[in-house]
């Protein structure tokens, strides 16, 4: 089975760590493309999130980025856009990576959009409760 055919999974459930290694570099390649398109895009969120938006790094903050497994290397991955989902329904498509792109970006706007629906929803609730006793 090829890495595009998805992750192989062992009888215990775990991957089989050569085939998830295939598909991690496949997925990589692509994000890494993509990355290099918005380079200066992706370096200032990542720097805007290790910063906290305050113009300096950490070391603490720094340090928990580039800890594989940390809740902020994930967030910094993601920020760099090199952030790696492995996951077998996206690799049965077969998409080209310029499929891909497009792929992620309108999944990208859809998210977007049902947040301002929902940002819409808490301000009309806030607005309509008014000055309704919290309990």
């Amino acid at each position: 089975m090829g890495a595009s055919q998805g992750v192989e999974f062992g009888d215990d459930g775990i991957p089989k760590p050569k085939k998830l290694w295939e598909e991690f570099k496949t997925k990589y390649s692509r994000l890494k493309g993509w990355h290099l398109k918005n380079i200066d895009q992706h370096h200032k969120a990542a720097f805007q999130l290790l910063s906290r938006n305050e113009g300096r790094i950490q070391e603490a903050d720094l340090i928990e980025a580039l800890l594989p497994g940390h809740k902020k290397n994930q967030e910094f991955m993601e920020a760099l856009g090199l952030a790696v989902i492995l996951d077998e329904r996206l690799d049965q498509q077969h998409l080209t990576e310029e499929e891909a792109d497009a792929k992620v970006d309108a999944m990208t706007a859809e998210l977007r959009e049902m947040n301002a629906e929902m940002d819409a929803m808490e301000a009309k609730m806030t607005a309509e409760m008014g000055d309704c006793p919290q309990q």
